[in-house]
């Protein structure tokens, strides 16, 4: 999760619990203050995703 203003601590606890809401307690969000694409944004999301592979006998 990229943070335009990572001093903004309402707005990240914001961010935080929204992303928790919307993937579930297990996510482990990692924060970054950094600048995003483009100057209209706060807040920039990469993630990615997986599960356990089943092994076919």
């Amino acid at each position: 999760v990229y943070v335009r203003d990572a001093g903004d601590a309402a707005a990240l606890a914001a961010i935080e619990r929204t992303l928790r809401e919307a993937a579930g307690a297990a996510v482990r969000p990692l924060f970054v203050h950094a600048d995003v694409c483009r100057d209209d944004l706060l807040v920039e999301i990469d993630a990615s995703a997986g599960h356990p592979l089943e092994h076919l006998s």
